[in-house]
């Protein structure tokens, strides 16, 4: 079997988890606590949260589709504006060889976790994440953090090669197809951009304590 069939039974397998899952929702994602903390250098913050990474990001991953959680953290100031901070993009794997979850987190390389278990507990206490230096926030006085969250069940950048690669003789009819077979499982995309946001009592940058584990 050739690339293209290979992509086109995962994706119609996918396409069945997520039919099969429409009768067993979880709660909606929540952030549930934000803790901002500093280093030498770095204004950084913990999440806590809940009913992450959901069962339709774990029937992608299992189908062998990557899935990605768009997370942005923002500075706000005193009268409520961003002054600084960062968008972070996780995109999650599952090695289906290796039967282990992935998590790449830009510069700050891969995390492998063994199980489903090990992925839910990453997210509900993530690792330190860097949101700006502390010298941009030196006269900043009293700021909050925000953090905003969206998920989605088929990464960006896998729906791109799916467009690519999953094509009929004209180039076009089976990935129209196979579109809007995605849409109609995803609603149009309604639960693609589903997601969460919190905010952080106010504090003062330098007065934080360090980051530890």
């Amino acid at each position: 079997m050739g690339a293209r069939g290979i992509l086109t039974a995962a994706v119609f397998a996918l396409l069945l988890a997520l039919s099969i899952g429409e009768t067993a929702r979880a709660e909606t994602p929540r952030i549930l606590a934000l803790e901002p903390a500093r280093t030498d250098s770095l204004l950084v913050c913990r999440l806590r949260t809940a009913g992450l990474p959901g069962p339709e990001i774990l029937s992608t991953l299992r189908s062998g589709l990557s899935s990605a959680v768009d997370l942005q953290l923002e500075v706000l100031d005193g009268r409520g504006r961003a002054i600084d901070g960062r968008v972070l993009r996780l995109r999650l794997d599952y090695d289906l060889w290796d039967e282990v979850f992935s998590i790449a987190h830009g510069d700050r390389g891969v995390t492998r976790l063994p199980d489903d278990a090990a992925l839910q507990a990453w997210f509900d206490r993530t690792p330190w994440l860097p949101v700006a230096p502390l010298a941009a926030l030196a006269n900043a006085g009293p700021v909050r953090l925000r953090a905003a969250l969206r998920l989605h069940a088929i990464a960006p950048s896998e729906r791109e090669r799916l467009g690519e690669v999953v094509s009929g003789p004209d180039g076009q009819e089976v990935s129209l197809g196979l579109g809007k077979l995605i849409r109609y499982f995803y609603r149009g995309g309604a639960r693609e951009g589903g997601g969460a946001t919190a905010d952080s009592p106010p504090f003062a940058p330098g007065e934080l304590a360090h980051a530890r584990d």
